[in-house]
């Protein structure tokens, strides 16, 4: 398959997608703000879009991606109906599957990578300069929360959550934790070093390292010293650049340490208990989800029940009280746990798929960008995010995909047109 994107069309896409990142359940105005219009428009914008796109581009849709869609809503449709669920959720990942069926027939993947890498640049670049104007005090913040009640505050539509006694603060961007917003900088981060060529690379890294920082993540810090050193290991570097990574991996693990207690005092809200710490919320999301999936393999608990079975199977593991809205972060688990093994498998291999795209077809760094991928989503719980449904179908197509292949099974840098 050969795309000819217009001029008009290279600019569409990028708009398009940054508001898909803004509007979106994972955005912070509109997904956790509490604001019903806010969630009134992210509802009719996620279901109104690729209906449009779909009429107005009149995908072709080979046998294969049908199969593919039909599966993926009769899998989640049974498990509502065996659950007793509404239509919501279903209807968000419905949305992010048509979205990756017109963008995969209308788009290669060099191109929709490019375009997500820029949007994504674009909102760092804005969010990491009203960070440094925050922290110098150089613009003014109000006070906000979330529905959660966990409380941040806000600059220029930018959200920032305090730690240090509130004398720094993270930025989470547009986001509704900094943890999302390090999966996406993340994301950025391997498509610049393993896929696309920009001119400005270097540039380009740069910035998304130090959004990253800004974000105070632990987990995003280490998950981008993993992927600097995957990079590194292909491009041979030397020694001293080794050492280098050693010692940012090691400050990294240290901030751990030192600024544990001061972040989970940030999600205090959220914890009931005084032996909660990172490690005990970590274990507990890989754990819970996976014992309420052995409860119900075939099709899950349902997304309505998951946050009482998830609270309860706690209790009796662990004979304490863990809240599933600030501990249950581990993506694909808890897949699993809502919508059963069927669609928990169609997942896996999705991610799978996507990872082998991305790694030209080498199934040793297919299984490593897996791993992290799965690090990365273990720490939020995004099963409703668009984007993993759109890189899913650009994975299950990669015959057509491979537009910036030139040798198949060889794992180098593409051109970016």
């Amino acid at each position: 398959m050969r795309f000819k994107v217009t001029k008009y069309e290279h600019y569409i896409i990028r708009i398009i997608i940054i508001f898909l990142l803004l509007i979106s359940y994972d955005s912070f105005w509109f997904g956790t703000s509490g604001i019903a219009i806010f969630t009134t428009i992210r509802n009719i914008f996620l279901m109104l879009l690729p209906l449009v796109l779909l009429v107005v581009n009149k995908p072709k849709i080979s046998q294969k991606n049908g199969k593919i869609l039909l599966f993926v809503i009769l899998i989640v449709l049974f498990s509502s109906i065996i659950n007793g669920n509404g239509v919501g959720a279903i209807a968000l990942i419905i949305s992010g599957m048509l979205l990756g069926l017109v963008f995969v027939n209308k788009y290669s993947a060099t191109e929709f990578f490019s375009a997500f890498s820029d949007a994504i640049l674009l909102i760092a670049a804005y969010s990491f300069l009203v960070w440094i104007l925050v922290s110098l005090h150089f613009l003014p913040t109000s006070p906000i929360s979330n529905m959660a009640d966990a409380e941040m505050t806000t600059s220029c539509g930018c959200v920032f959550f305090p730690i240090l006694a509130n004398i720094a603060v993270r930025n989470s961007s547009f986001f509704r934790e900094p943890g999302v917003y390090m999966i996406l900088l993340n994301i950025s981060l391997i498509f610049e070093l393993f896929i696309l060529t920009n001119k400005n690379r270097t540039i380009r890294v740069g910035l998304l390292i130090a959004s990253l920082l800004s974000t105070i993540s632990t987990a995003g810090i280490i998950i981008c010293c993993i992927i600097l050193l995957v990079f590194c290991y292909k491009q041979k570097i030397s020694f001293i650049t080794w050492i280098i990574i050693f010692i940012v991996i090691s400050t990294a693990l240290s901030m751990e340490v030192l600024l544990g207690d001061y972040i989970n005092e940030m999600f205090g809200k959220f914890e009931t208990m005084t032996e909660y710490g990172s490690g005990f919320a970590r274990y507990s999301s890989v754990v819970v989800p996976l014992n309420i999936f052995l409860d119900n393999p075939l099709f899950g608990c349902g997304f309505t029940q998951f946050p009482i079975e998830y609270e309860k199977t706690g209790y009796e593991l662990f004979h304490r009280y863990i809240d599933s809205k600030g501990l249950a972060t581990n993506t694909f688990l808890n897949i699993y746990a809502i919508f059963g093994i069927f669609f928990g498998v169609f997942m896996t291999c999705g991610l799978y798929q996507f990872c082998k795209l991305i790694s030209r077809g080498s199934k040793f760094y297919a299984l490593l960008f897996c791993l992290i991928y799965f690090l990365m989503f273990s720490n939020e719980s995004m099963p409703y995010f668009s984007f993993l449904y759109i890189f899913f179908y650009y994975g299950f197509n990669r015959s057509s995909s491979y537009d910036f292949l030139k040798n198949k099974g060889t794992f180098c840098p593409a051109h970016n047109n």
